[in-house]
C-alpha cells in the first residue's frame, strides 16, 4: 500500500470483517439483529466488495461494473430510490455508456 492510499484489497477486508461481526452479533442474540434481513437487506455490499477486490487485482471493467450494481441495488434495498430491471434497461442504460467511456479514460494504455 503506498502513500494512505486505501487498496480494494484493504477495504473489502475490512468491509467483510465488519459483516462478520454484524453477523456473529445477530447470532449471538447480543444486539437484536435479525440476520435474516440482515442479509436481505445488506447483500449488495458483497457485490461491491467483490468488485473492489477485482479492481485490486485486475483493474478490470468487470469490477467497476459490479460496483455500479452493488451501489444501485443497495440504494434500492434502502429505499433511496426504486429502480426496476426493466425501466434500468429502457431509461438508465445510457449510464453504462458513460461508465464505460469513463472507465477507458481512466484507465492508463497497457
Amino acid at each position: 500500500m503506498s502513500g494512505s492510499a486505501l487498496s480494494g484489497r484493504t477495504i473489502a477486508g475490512v468491509l467483510l470483517m465488519l459483516i462478520g461481526v454484524l453477523l456473529l452479533v445477530a447470532k449471538l442474540h447480543i444486539i437484536p439483529i435479525n440476520g435474516d434481513t440482515l442479509v436481505a437487506v445488506w447483500w449488495p455490499v458483497g457485490v461491491i466488495i467483490l468488485g473492489l477486490v477485482l479492481i485490486d487485482m485486475k483493474g478490470s471493467l468487470l469490477g467497476w461494473l459490479l460496483i455500479v450494481y452493488g451501489v444501485l441495488a443497495q440504494a434500492g434495498k434502502l429505499g433511496w430510490f426504486s429502480v426496476g430491471f426493466v425501466q434500468v434497461l429502457t431509461v438508465w442504460w445510457p449510464l453504462g455508456l458513460i461508465l464505460l467511456g469513463a472507465v477507458l479514460f481512466i484507465r492508463p494504455k497497457i
